[in-house]
């Protein structure tokens, strides 16, 4: 079994993040994604948190968002996309419990299927630990590939909107 630890991204590590995510999903906008980024580290400094090897190693990601409770109906019922995630979105002043979040990436770099397997289980982990600080917790994500549908599908999101085949809900009541 691989030991990995999952951190919060610090902000001054933000190009390691942008150089890796650029890796896992090229045709995104990463020329401005620090700008982008940097805004909502000023408002949630939580919103990334990396899978890394015991020597510091970014294994993978995922990113979460705290948005408001308009936000996260735009985005259920498809009128926003991921690319559309920006401070607008966020509340204005962060105070936790906080009920409405969006999962806008899961990234998992090694292609050993048991690495693969520790890192995913504890995204998971870290996810639902979340939540449940935030019950009742909502969080939205939207598949952007085939590996996206099938992990949503398999840990516990739902389609909510039959005319929004790539959006998936998560609750914790």
């Amino acid at each position: 079994m691989y030991k990995v630890v999952l951190n919060i991204l610090k902000k001054e590590d933000l190009g390691k993040y942008v150089a890796i995510g650029s890796t896992f999903f090229p045709h995104a906008d990463w020329a401005g994604a620090p700008t982008r980024l940097g805004k909502m580290f000023e408002r949630w400094g939580e919103g990334i948190l990396v899978v890394q090897d015991l020597n510091a190693h970014i294994l993978g990601y995922y990113t979460l968002w705290p948005i408001t409770k308009d936000a996260y109906e735009d985005f259920v019922k498809g009128r926003l996309k991921d690319e559309d995630m920006c401070i607008d979105r966020m509340p204005l002043k962060m105070e936790l419990p906080h009920h409405y979040w969006i999962l806008t990436a899961i990234a998992v770099q090694p292609s050993e299927h048991e690495l693969r397997k520790t890192i995913i289980l504890s995204i998971l982990a870290d996810l639902h630990a979340r939540m449940i600080k935030n019950t009742p917790c909502h969080v939205i994500a939207h598949a952007a590939t085939q590996d996206g549908h099938r992990f949503l599908s398999r840990t516990g999101f739902i389609t909510p909107n039959s005319s929004e085949s790539t959006v998936y809900t998560l609750e914790q009541r």
